[in-house]
């Protein structure tokens, strides 16, 4: 034996121990990838429902922001029947204070009267 022949021995020995040790290692990533694969799977089966209540909250949430819309414009229709209401008191108020001007000719004759009795009274004092 020569030692090409040693050395195509030692290399064949070699060639197999570093087949044997990817085959080993190969199996290992795939063993790997299996769990990476159920990992994902179970955090999958977790997550769909959690989604799915995230959906039924959503939905919750805008009929709850439809209702307080609704109830807003309600109350701001109110307000505003509020505000017509008592500017038409306020108008009748000011109409019926300003809308005799008889009595208002009357008490200012009074009132002219009673300030030339006053100065007649001074002046004849």
């Amino acid at each position: 034996m020569t030692i090409i022949d040693i050395l195509t021995i030692i290399l064949i020995i070699v060639s197999i121990a570093v087949g044997i040790y990817l085959i080993v290692s190969l199996k290992n990533i795939n063993r790997t990838l299996s769990e990476i694969e159920k990992n994902i799977n179970q955090l999958t089966q977790k997550s769909n429902p959690i989604v799915d209540n995230v959906q039924v909250i959503t939905d919750k949430v805008v009929k709850i922001v439809d209702q307080a819309e609704k109830q807003v414009e309600n109350v701001s229709y109110s307000i505003e029947n509020v505000r017509e209401t008592i500017s038409k008191l306020s108008l009748k108020n000011v109409k019926l204070k300003a809308g005799n001007p008889v009595q208002e000719l009357v008490n200012n004759a009074h009132a002219l009267s009673k300030g030339i009795a006053a100065f007649w009274y001074k002046f004849k004092s």
